[in-house]
């Protein structure tokens, strides 16, 4: 098990309270996809799932922290493998549901001040 910052790719694994272990993959845009399986084994990780259990945004701090150990890696299958799946936005109001946008970030440019004289 490694201490190192987890890269886009890299299996993390978390101690649960009932002594259980669950599995994230860690992807871009500083997200984790918790696996819907947990093992009573550690270090057990289901390389090649796509099955996540949810995707939650992370601090860098957090995946260094104790408690949190890299246990594998599990390459891309697909481009879009290392970003997180899409979520749908319900319209609670009008009882409608549509998919959120994937959010590709896109060069801008900045406008410049005009210069002091």
């Amino acid at each position: 098990m490694s201490s190192r910052k987890p890269q886009v790719g890299d299996v993390i694994q978390l101690t649960l309270p009932g002594g259980r272990y669950a599995y994230g993959r860690v992807l871009r845009d500083a997200n984790v996809a918790f696996c819907s399986e947990t093992t009573a084994e550690p270090a057990l990780p289901p390389t090649g799932s796509r099955d996540y259990h949810f995707v939650v945004g992370v601090y860098d701090n957090a995946l260094t922290s104790e408690g949190v150990s890299i246990v594998g890696h599990d390459s891309s299958q697909a481009p879009e493998d290392d970003r997180p799946p899409p979520n749908s936005i319900g319209g609670f109001a009008l009882g409608q549901q549509r998919m959120a946008p994937r959010l590709d970030p896109q060069p801008q440019s900045v406008p410049q001040a005009p210069s002091a004289r």
